[in-house]
Order: C-alpha cells, then sequence, then structure tokens
C-alpha cells in the first residue's frame, strides 16, 4: 500500500513539475568556492541509500555515518533522547546539542556537505523566498525536518528520514513552497547554493528508456517505478536510464532525466 501512495504521489508531482518553468538543477551562487570539498549528491546518495534506515546496531555504539537494513523497533516508547540513541537510532551531535531522527539526519547532510552545523552556524528565519539547495526546513507544525536538494518554482526536492516509516531515508519525495510555509518552525539558510552542480554534465545515456524515440514524462514515470522496485529493467532500459554514466542507476539519473526532460518543454 505504501509503494502504491508514494508512487502515485510521486508521479503526480512529477508530471506537474516539468510544466512549470524549470530552474537549472541546483546553479549555485557566486560566492560557492570553486574548490569545494563538500559531498556531492551522488556521493550522499551512496552514503546513505534510499529506503535503508538511518540506524545503528544497537548493540554498537552510534554511528551517524552508518544505516541499517531494518527500522529500530522502539519508536513507539516515549522516552528520553538518549534512550533513542542507545536503541538504535543515529543521532548528529554538535555544540551539545542532539538531534535524532530526521532532524540529526538534516543536519547531517548539511554537515557533510558543508562542514558547518546549520543549526549554530547559519542563519535561521522563516523566510522561504530565496530557499535554494542545501537549506534545512524545521516544519509540519515543528513536527518534521528536510534537507532541500533542489527548488523548482513552487516544487521543492527534499531529502530526508523517519517520514511515514521510523528512520527510512528517502530521496524521491516533494513538498510546495505553500505547505511548508503554512506550518514551518524555521529555515536555516546555507551559506550558499549547494554546488550539486558539478554532476550536473550533460548526460551519457539517452534518457529514452521506454525507447519510444522520446524523451518525456513517460521515461521519468518508468524510472520512478524501477527506483521504487515495480518495475524490472532490461540491459537496454538501464543503459538507457544511466544518466550519469557510473553504471548505476539512482536518484540522481531521476533528477538528471527530469532536468533533461524540462529543457526539452523549454526548447
Amino acid at each position: 500500500m505504501r509503494l502504491k501512495q508514494t508512487l502515485s504521489m510521486i508521479t503526480g508531482v512529477l508530471m506537474t513539475a516539468v510544466l512549470i518553468s524549470a530552474v537549472p538543477f541546483a546553479a549555485y551562487a557566486a560566492d560557492a568556492p570553486a574548490d569545494f570539498p563538500g559531498l556531492t549528491l551522488e556521493e550522499l546518495m551512496d552514503k546513505f541509500p534510499q529506503d535503508k534506515y538511518w540506524n545503528h546496531d544497537p548493540n554498537k555504539k552510534g554511528d551517524p555515518d552508518s544505516w541499517t537494513d531494518k527500522p529500530c523497533t522502539h519508536h513507539d516508547i516515549n522516552d528520553h533522547y538518549i534512550y533513542l540513541r542507545d536503541h538504535g537510532c543515529n543521532d548528529f551531535t554538535a555544540h551539545n546539542f542532539i538531534s535524532v531522527q530526521c532532524d540529526g539526519f538534516a543536519r547531517k547532510l548539511a554537515y557533510d556537505v558543508y562542514g558547518q552545523d546549520c543549526r549554530y552556524d547559519w542563519t535561521m528565519d522563516t523566510d522561504l523566498s530565496s530557499l535554494k539547495s542545501g537549506d534545512v526546513i524545521r516544519y509540519h507544525f515543528d513536527g518534521h525536518a528536510i534537507f532541500v536538494l533542489d527548488v523548482e518554482g513552487e516544487i521543492v526536492h527534499i531529502a530526508e528520514c523517519n517520514w511515514g516509516e521510523p528512520c527510512i531515508i528517502d530521496w524521491t519525495r516533494t513538498e510546495t513552497k505553500s505547505s511548508i510555509a503554512s506550518t514551518v518552525t524555521w529555515v536555516a539558510h546555507a551559506p550558499f547554493e549547494a554546488p550539486f552542480h558539478r554532476l550536473a554534465e550533460e548526460p551519457d545515456a539517452s534518457g529514452d528508456i521506454n525507447a519510444d524515440g522520446d524523451v518525456n514524462v513517460a521515461d521519468m514515470v518508468l524510472l520512478q517505478k524501477y527506483l521504487l522496485g515495480s518495475e524490472v529493467f532490461t540491459e537496454e532500459n538501464f543503459t538507457a536510464a544511466d544518466l550519469s554514466g557510473d553504471e548505476k542507476v539512482n536518484v540522481f539519473d531521476l533528477i538528471l532525466l527530469r532536468q533533461a526532460v524540462a529543457e526539452s518543454i523549454s526548447e
């Protein structure tokens, strides 16, 4: 049921997103260092894989760089964060402030990209007018935190964990600015737009996954189904979908495909 609901929601958003005026993916601000050492988007997704869990073995010390194949089992226990940490949840701790679950994961992604703690090193307010890749948002009536991957008009592409299932990692969900604004607690503004542009080169593959002669929304939907596990790719499908040329097909290829489709529509 969760797979069907997620696929239906994301497919609808994808179709809407390509019809609006597209902003090139993660075009970075002028003050971004040319030799910026932070992790790229693909490196982040490899480090924290889709549909894994931002947890650690409860018999071992917590490690914010780790993940597990199964969710922890204590989220219905109402106790202190230390209890949660000691029983499987990872945490991100800086300035003596402990964050677990969604908040910790968003802070960790920001740290891996910028080497800074978004809660203490960045400007924080509730202004969404300049929202950009790399920002961190606390919203949903102070109940959830997300890391911004891309902003296309009203559509915000996000990375998160602990949404819909305890500690599950997800790179595919979107929100609208209006929905975020209605429940926003704070926005932590990154010092410059995340330089994810470093991997957004010309695609090495056609993107015509269904081999109908066009690169369009149908290819995006097919790729989304593959990423959600409801579609099996042939070798030809896989080759056409590997837009980054890294011999993997993942959410990063979906981002590149979405960009290619948006550009073809605007031509």
